[in-house]
């Protein structure tokens, strides 16, 4: 999908640790993120021209987008990796987009997805045979991979 932007081949390639700056202070993706902060890069591209209705967000001293945004289409652009360990806030920068831009709760826990698994296998299902043929099948070896510390009589026995 083209938005009419335009990429080239960058002159120069960054790879590494690189300093970025942040040019929208009040952008959601970039909330309580260092106005200067060190992102991991790796391309060979770059956008020299943005599409209609995009802004700059980011640049860095050879790569003039490396974030950019239309808020108003919900579209979000970035040239660098916020999921790695190289990236000093791009855990943040992750969060702001889930739980700001994409408006997530946030409030999901790995540590009751078994119990709820099981509430929503019994919600669903028309009868208690169903239900522990899937528990059996399913949830046991789940728990067992995922939660060893949990016993596997916590669950109802399956006869």
């Amino acid at each position: 999908m083209s938005l009419e932007e335009k990429v080239e081949s960058a002159p120069v390639r960054e790879y590494g640790k690189t300093e970025v700056l942040i040019d929208k202070k009040d952008s959601k993706l970039f909330e309580n993120v260092s106005e200067k902060t060190i992102c991991w890069m790796s391309h060979f591209d770059y956008i020299s021209q943005v599409a209609p209705g995009f802004e700059i967000t980011a640049h860095t001293a050879d790569c003039p987008v490396a974030a950019a945004e239309n808020t108003e289409a919900g579209l979000y652009a970035i040239q660098y990796h916020p999921e790695v360990l190289h990236t000093a806030e791009g855990t943040k920068m992750l969060s702001n987009f889930v739980l700001g831009v994409c408006g997530c709760a946030g409030d999901w826990k790995m540590d009751a997805f078994v119990e709820n698994t099981i509430r929503e296998i019994r919600e669903k299902s028309a009868t208690e045979e169903y239900f522990l043929h899937c528990q059996a099948e399913l949830i046991l070896p789940l728990q067992q991979d995922f939660f060893p510390e949990q016993l596997a009589s916590s669950l109802p026995a399956c006869s």
